[in-house]
């Protein structure tokens, strides 16, 4: 445990003297993380509902077939 805290030491001391600087630091990595996952995340799902809209549904009877929208307006 001694170790873990002389390797956290110096850490805690910046951040007490430049919490600015610190605050800075987080921030330049949260935000193009979080940036990211977002973007990540809206295009999945933007596919996923554009997927699911244009869905074809077919059906076969008698050697015929009939093909219609999920929404119903094809």
């Amino acid at each position: 445990m001694s170790s873990l805290k002389a390797a956290i030491r110096p850490t805690l001391r910046d951040v007490k003297h430049h919490p600015l600087r610190s605050l800075a630091a987080i921030l330049l990595i949260a935000l193009p993380a979080t940036y990211a996952a977002f973007l990540i995340g809206d295009t999945t799902s933007e596919s996923q509902f554009y997927g699911i809209t244009f869905q074809q549904n077919s059906a076969q009877f008698f050697g015929s077939e009939c093909q219609q929208s999920v929404d119903a307006s094809a």
